[in-house]
């Protein structure tokens, strides 16, 4: 599976925990954004730009994948639409995802003034936590790798 040789070359790297932070982070705040499709490629140009690990920014924007795409996405716009003002659900039965960018103010503005919102918390979150756990599973990598040489 992709996602766990990207998670073993990201362990065997030698990026510093707040270069792997800083790229998780970048990821997830991609991920909350309505670019569905662009996601690793827009995370790993922002990695790239920050000076950040990319292979961690393409792990962050799993983070909204196909079983958490529709309940992000859901939250996000709610949240969009509260900032714009808009305080009732409105229901819209989009046929296809080409007829999501058609209903532009009704669906694309409140996805992304939300997606930004959520994603820059999401981004400031998971920045932290990234940055205290990667060291803790390099280490543990490292130690079952001398079990196993033993």
């Amino acid at each position: 599976m992709k996602i766990k040789h990207y998670y073993n070359a990201l362990i065997h790297s030698h990026a510093t925990p707040e270069e792997v932070a800083g790229g998780f982070a970048l990821g997830v705040f991609v991920s909350m954004t309505p670019t569905l499709g662009l996601h690793m490629i827009l995370a790993a140009g922002f990695a790239a730009l920050f000076k950040k690990n990319a292979i961690a920014a393409a792990l962050g924007t799993w983070v909204t994948n196909p079983l958490t795409l529709f309940p992000v996405y859901y939250f996000t716009h709610r949240v969009g639409q509260t900032m714009m003002g808009e305080s009732r659900l409105k229901i819209l039965r989009p046929d296809s995802i080409r007829d999501l960018f058609h209903m532009g103010k009704e669906i694309f503005i409140p996805l992304l003034l939300g997606g930004i919102l959520v994603g820059l918390l999401a981004a400031f979150v998971s920045y932290f936590f990234v940055k205290r756990l990667y060291p803790i599973l390099k280490k543990k990598k490292k130690e079952l790798i001398a079990k196993i040489h033993e």
